[in-house]
Parts: C-alpha cells; sequence; structure tokens
C-alpha cells in the first residue's frame, strides 16, 4: 500500500510540475502577443497621426513604400536585384 501511495505523490508531483512549466508558457505567449499587437498599434498610428512614410520601414524591410491617400494607406512592394 505504500509503494501505491509513493507513485500517487510522484504522479502528482509530475501532473502539477507540467501544468505549471504550461500555465508560465501561455502566459508568455500571451505576452507576446500583446506587445507585438502595441508595436503594430504604435506604427500604424505613427502612419495616420503625422503622415510618416517611414513608420512601417522596420515592419516591411527595404524595397517597399507606403503611399497614403485619406485614411488609406497603400504598400508597394517591389522586387529586389541580388546581383
Amino acid at each position: 500500500m505504500e509503494l501505491v501511495t509513493q507513485q500517487a505523490r510522484l504522479g502528482h508531483a509530475h501532473i502539477s510540475t507540467n501544468l505549471k512549466v504550461y500555465n508560465r508558457f501561455a502566459l508568455t505567449q500571451q505576452d507576446l502577443c500583446t506587445v507585438e499587437r502595441q508595436v503594430l498599434e504604435n506604427a500604424l498610428n505613427t502612419l495616420a497621426g503625422s503622415n510618416n512614410k517611414y513608420a512601417l520601414n522596420s515592419l516591411l524591410g527595404r524595397g517597399h513604400r507606403v503611399t497614403t491617400v485619406g485614411t488609406t494607406a497603400y504598400m508597394l512592394g517591389t522586387t529586389q536585384n541580388l546581383c
């Protein structure tokens, strides 16, 4: 009977530890999503508020241009020659 009790305690410890790790991972993932959303919102606010054509450069990379017309932003991409 003592062996069964020890195995049950070990199983409980194993499951509870895994659940804690899973919960930490879920919280970290949620934090990353929140930060990414804030970065995107800030970039769009910068684009819309001050008509800064370079506001999305860090998100789009080289070879892209942003043009705003009213409340609409158009993102134009170009192909780059690697030669």
